[in-house]
């Protein structure tokens, strides 16, 4: 999903990785891209993921936190374009790229993740953890998750935002390159290439090997919530729709 062909140029470049909840990044800082909180001063000093740019701190324009507050919950660096308190294009001038992936996959991800991280949220929700891998359980928490997403705009504190919204801003297309993550091994070096940027993919997951359950998991109804949630991210994306009643009883 990369546009157009575009001559290399000589590094450094003006180009920012966006990264949005669950959509795992690279380990671009390691060659000076300040990516999610790297792009801003106030992290640099104690956030360890962000002590590779040092190095490379005079090719990288500082933010500050209060230029970037966003109108939801999230923060800055999941804020989608169009929910920022300045009203413009907080990109603009520069070359961005994104990675979005499978709405299906995404969901059964931000389960694993809540209860992996959110143990505040688990106590103030009083929600009692049964065992991860039980389908029922999972199937309960997505569709709750789905429908809070729908009716709020998010699950919890920016979590569970279609990624259209942070593709799209008013209708405009605001990301200059939309890459799959299903596709990412294959897509991500040209991509590289054609910024001339020497950044390699390497894998980085949080999950535990113990989670055991996938989109193959999902029930009718958890299926129907996605559907209804996801259904503009299913259209711009190009993901196949699951149809519910194949869904495994």
């Amino acid at each position: 999903m990369m546009d157009g062909p575009r001559a290399p140029r000589p590094y450094p470049v003006r180009i920012l990785i966006l990264v949005w909840p669950k959509i795992n990044a690279t380990t671009a800082s390691r060659v000076g891209i300040a990516w999610g909180i790297c792009k801003f001063e106030k992290f640099w000093s104690w956030e360890t993921r962000c002590s590779p740019i040092q190095p490379f701190k005079r090719h990288v324009k500082p933010q500050k936190m209060v230029d970037w507050k966003c109108r939801t919950e999230a923060k800055p660096w999941h804020c989608p374009p169009s929910k920022f308190e300045s009203g413009r294009d907080m990109f603009e001038g520069v070359d961005t790229f994104t990675v979005v992936r499978d709405p299906y996959e995404r969901m059964v991800s931000e389960y694993y993740y809540f209860f992996a991280k959110k143990g505040d949220l688990i106590k103030e929700r009083n929600i009692t953890v049964g065992n991860l891998n039980d389908p029922k359980f999972m199937n309960d928490w997505i569709e709750d998750a789905a429908r809070r997403a729908i009716r709020e705009g998010e699950c919890y504190r920016g979590h569970c935002v279609p990624l259209h919204e942070f593709v799209y801003s008013r209708g405009k297309k605001v990301i200059t390159h939309v890459l799959k993550l299903e596709e990412l091994e294959g897509e991500f070096p040209k991509l590289m290439e054609r910024y001339n940027l020497p950044v390699k993919l390497e894998h980085a997951n949080s999950r535990k090997d113990a989670s055991a359950l996938g989109a193959k998991d999902l029930s009718k109804a958890a299926i129907e919530r996605i559907n209804e949630w996801a259904r503009l991210d299913l259209e711009y994306f190009g993901y196949k729709m699951l149809d519910p009643t194949r869904a495994e009883k």
